[in-house]
């Protein structure tokens, strides 16, 4: 556990830090899943290019290139987990998607540091959000815990080198845990050498078998 003061929580006032054991407990059915979002997420940047109309389309909506990537990862979770699951509920009323599951957790994705902490300037909702409070419109139905899905990149942004769930109470997180299996390996943003225009080499070939006809006739 990562080590930082504790303050009791309105939320779950029989214990002052919802347990990690509890968190693993109700997302291990969804982990692989929630994990191949995030890589996938990436891999689908990754594709786009690092030039062209439409990586500069999206960097011009969205700002940033990890508000990029996130915002893929997020419309995977979405689509991923969009079937009736009566354990899940995807929710998009708070100026980010959550995933509530079992009634129990709410999941928000973001890229985090080393420490388990975003990177970017928190909104009041995500204050709240951090602090264990209910956001607006939850007067009903609150959670029992707020957790981070976060992804992690390299310092070159190159590759992913982790994918952990985070708690915090404020700005300091209380506990985290990877889901990043080794043989998952990272996923990179290394341009790859174009492959081979199959259909030009063919054309060429016939062209000169009809050249090696005249010439024998």
């Amino acid at each position: 556990m990562i080590s930082g003061s504790v303050t009791p929580m309105s939320l779950f006032p029989k214990d002052p830090v919802f347990p990690e054991a509890e968190a693993r407990k109700h997302l291990a059915p969804f982990e692989a899943r929630l994990r191949r979002c995030v890589l996938d997420g990436f891999a689908k940047v990754k594709a786009l290019g690092d030039s062209g109309a439409v990586w500069a389309g999206a960097l011009e909506y969205l700002g940033t290139r990890p508000a990029l990537v996130n915002a893929v990862i997020v419309a995977l979770v979405q689509h991923e987990f969009a079937s009736d699951y009566p354990n899940l509920r995807i929710v998009t009323d708070h100026q980010f998607l959550e995933l509530q599951v079992n009634d129990v957790i709410d999941l928000r994705f973001k890229l985090v540091d080393r420490s388990g902490r975003s990177s970017n300037y928190p909104t009041a909702t995500s204050r709240r959000y951090k602090n264990q409070l209910p956001l607006w419109g939850e007067e009903e139905n609150l959670p029992v815990a707020r957790l981070t899905l976060g992804w992690r990149w390299n310092s070159a942004a190159t590759e992913i080198e982790d994918i952990s769930v985070i708690y915090a109470k404020g700005d300091d997180p209380l506990w985290l845990f990877s889901i990043l299996d080794e043989e998952d390996g990272v996923s990179t943003l290394t341009t790859q050498e174009p492959e081979p225009a199959t259909g030009t080499a063919v054309y060429r070939s016939r062209e000169k078998k009809a050249k090696d006809a005249k010439k024998g006739a």
